[in-house]
């Protein structure tokens, strides 16, 4: 609709202004309303507000066919990028359609931010701490080819996972631990404060040729055992043992009667019962109180005390009266 004048007819007539003319509106001029030659203006050079009321207002393209902004009474203000509403306010807050995309994020301390329909994901800062927080029943998954954690200054690595390779631990900036096809490699000591454990095997704790086969620690044992004649009685017969995993170590203290007995000097009590494979039985050397080396085989949850690279035993009659002192490593059954 053009501003119009009244002539002298009475009529309504245009009110035509050249380039540069300027409607101006206030006492002080304040509001202006011009177009230079290039460009259209509203002008308010006052010191107040410039205000446009109306229920709904629409700012569109010259021929109306497309939306620029639009404002409703109360209701939501649209923004539209050709012709496509891109941006709603809404009663909680606003609603963006597409990829939101800015310079600089902030929010203060307490402020979350939220993501999920129920608002599982968070992430905030308290003024002390800051926190990645997930609330759901799922897990926090962080994904990636590589998955890095350093210090502050992006200066120092403390933790790094690999897709296909290995997970590292550092400290100080020095890899300390790192999982390999194998089990993992460690850079420095252990020291545990607890036991160490394995799943089945030996009680090896560790492969110092880097040979297979190489397990943790299943159980820790220590304690006390009798031995006992396979002929006959003891005057002295006692012992303690290790149990490392299925690795048993037996030491003992026994005194034989005065006796002629020809029977094979062998003694049972053995703490736990030998595993009876070939190459699980370790032999051993023990003495008695005249000088003799003995060698000690475990069989059957026996020990036998052989002669000294001998495959022949010591009977009850040669260790007579004698008190035998020794120990012996085997691995247990179970």
């Amino acid at each position: 609709m053009a501003l119009t004048q009244i002539d002298d007819r009475g009529l309504k007539t245009p009110i035509d202004l050249i380039d540069n003319e300027k409607i101006r509106l206030g006492t002080g001029n304040d509001l202006e309303l011009y177009h230079d030659g290039s460009n259209s203006y509203i002008k308010d050079t006052g010191t107040g507000n410039l205000y446009i009321f109306s229920e709904n207002l629409r700012i569109e393209n010259a021929d109306g066919s497309e939306s620029y902004i639009e404002a409703n009474a109360n209701g939501a203000v649209e923004l539209y990028y050709n012709g496509s509403k891109k941006l709603e306010t809404t009663s909680a807050g606003v609603d963006v359609t597409g990829v939101m995309q800015c310079d600089e994020f902030k929010l203060l301390d307490g402020e979350h931010a939220k993501f999920g329909t129920g608002e599982d994901l968070r992430i905030y800062h308290t003024g002390s701490l800051s926190y990645i927080q997930d609330t759901g029943t799922g897990h926090l998954v962080l994904s990636g080819t590589k998955v890095q954690m350093t210090n502050a200054a992006d200066s120092e690595g403390m933790f790094m996972a690999t897709e296909d390779g290995s997970v590292d631990l550092y400290y100080d900036g020095t890899k300390k631990l790192e999982t390999t096809s194998a089990g993992i490699a460690v850079t420095g000591d252990i020291h545990p404060t607890g036991h160490i454990f394995m799943d089945s095997g030996y009680g090896v704790a560790f492969d110092p040729y880097g040979g297979s086969g190489v397990n943790l620690l299943d159980d820790y044992e220590e304690g006390t055992w009798t031995p006992t004649a396979t002929a006959g009685t003891f005057t002295t017969g006692t012992g303690t043992y290790t149990k490392i995993g299925r690795l048993v170590t037996a030491f003992f203290v026994i005194e034989v009667h005065s006796t002629t007995s020809g029977n094979y000097m062998q003694f049972n009590g053995l703490p736990f019962t030998n595993a009876g494979n070939v190459g699980e039985n370790i032999s051993s050397i023990s003495y008695n109180e005249t000088g003799n080396v003995m060698r000690i085989y475990v069989n059957d949850g026996v020990a036998g005390l052989f002669w000294n690279d001998s495959t022949s035993f010591f009977t009850y009659a040669n260790c007579s009266g004698d008190r035998i002192r020794g120990g012996v490593s085997y691995f247990a059954a179970t």
